[in-house]
């Protein structure tokens, strides 16, 4: 049997995974799990490593990214510690941030964030952000700043189909959107961190999809939707088909 593997965002997700299991094979196995972090979110993770190693001094020591990674996951954790095999030091267990979910990771992403800005430590994506704001004129406060439009390759004449974001990219947009870590920047600064995190260029559809989302916290943080409204309106985004216009299906 070919593999298979589905993240599910929507009933038409749901419908491929249910098809998939009904037509498998005996002594098929059969798994459901959290989505595993992206490779994105891996990177962001070494880099921001990569500075805390170069500018934290840690009790007179200088540890390397691997050792922050350790003491970052071990915060986050709260890790069992235990004696060695010699007896003159001890073993931190459970430190795997490759079995970490998008969710865990985006938790450990917001652990740095919040220890570096305690330690005055300056993150270099951070400062690309805000470079990149200051260099951009200002989009509207509940829109996330215009891009232009994506590569429109022509394939079987339907060239809005087509996407350089990573499978999870609207489970990250909107984690992104909406962490409690991130109410403090601006919209289109929320929106530039998540782009940074999926990584690749949203096409036409995506952007309108992303705006749609924007406009939605916007309002959540101003207070002018109910938390009730606010969810069920994020949760039908999550789930939305990015349906083609009639005309451009012509």
């Amino acid at each position: 049997m070919t593999r298979f593997s589905v993240t599910i965002r929507g009933e038409d997700d749901r419908k491929s995974a249910v098809s998939a299991i009904v037509n498998a094979p005996l002594n098929a196995r059969v798994e459901i799990s959290d989505a595993k972090r992206s490779l994105p979110q891996n990177d962001l993770m070494w880099q921001r490593l990569t500075d805390l190693s170069n500018q934290v001094d840690w009790y007179g020591n200088k540890l390397t990214p691997t050792d922050w990674k350790d003491v970052m996951t071990a915060g986050l954790r709260k890790s069992r510690v235990v004696p060695n095999m010699d007896g003159d030091g001890f073993v931190q267990l459970g430190l795997h941030t490759s079995d970490m979910t998008k969710e865990e990771m985006t938790a450990l992403l917001d652990l740095m964030d919040a220890f570096g800005a305690q330690h005055g430590v300056k993150f270099k994506d951070q400062q690309d952000q805000d470079s990149a704001q200051s260099a951009t004129p200002q989009a509207e406060p509940d829109t996330p700043a215009a891009e232009p439009p994506a590569p429109t390759p022509t394939v079987a004449g339907n060239p809005l189909h087509w996407s350089a974001l990573s499978d999870d990219w609207r489970d990250a947009y909107i984690n992104t959107m909406t962490t409690s870590t991130t109410k403090a920047m601006s919209i289109a600064t929320r929106h530039e961190t998540a782009l940074q995190m999926i990584g690749g260029k949203p096409n036409e559809l995506e952007l309108d999809w992303m705006r749609k989302v924007a406009r939605v916290v916007t309002k959540r943080d101003k207070g002018a939707m109910p938390p009730e409204v606010y969810q069920a309106e994020i949760e039908r985004l999550r789930a939305a088909l990015l349906e083609i216009p009639a005309e451009a299906a012509a």
